[in-house]
């Protein structure tokens, strides 16, 4: 299956419900119509996972994840997904009000795909995303050509 912006399913990791309004309305516009899921702290997001290998539900393709909210924060939910093998490689884009080097270097050695700063207009999540669908789409042609030929 190729991945575009028509199928891919993104989990929104966020407090602040006003920039998620606008995210979640700009990347509509943008044609990101599948799915968003909202999920406000990492503990929701931990749970929700949680909840997912239980239950062999569908992982989100991406997750957005913002570096500071209430609970458990978003280094600390990175971290703690880490740890469990089968979300090792979930692709997470961070989302930071701040461009922090220390957050920046921090995520990166968690294996991140992409550190974003928040902007009104989003267009840089917006270009996140589309790097991530254009890496998924490059590593599943890849996968698929190799056992084609194997």
């Amino acid at each position: 299956m190729t991945l575009t912006r028509e199928t891919l399913h993104i989990l929104l990791v966020d407090d602040d419900d006003a920039d998620c309004d606008l995210l979640i309305i700009t990347l509509k516009r943008a044609g990101f119509t599948y799915r968003v899921t909202h999920l406000r702290h990492g503990e929701i997001a931990l749970q929700y996972f949680r909840y997912v290998k239980a239950t062999g539900s569908v992982v989100p393709h991406v997750v957005l994840l913002d570096i500071n909210m209430p609970l458990i924060g978003g280094v600390e939910a990175l971290k703690r997904l880490r740890e469990e093998s089968s979300f090792r490689d979930l692709p997470v884009i961070m989302l930071s009000g701040a461009d922090q080097p220390d957050n920046r270097r921090m995520t990166t050695r968690l294996g991140i795909f992409r550190f974003v700063k928040k902007q009104p207009n989003s267009a840089n999540v917006i270009s996140a995303l589309d790097d991530f669908i254009g890496f998924y789409n490059r590593v599943a042609n890849t996968e698929t050509v190799g056992a084609a030929g194997a």
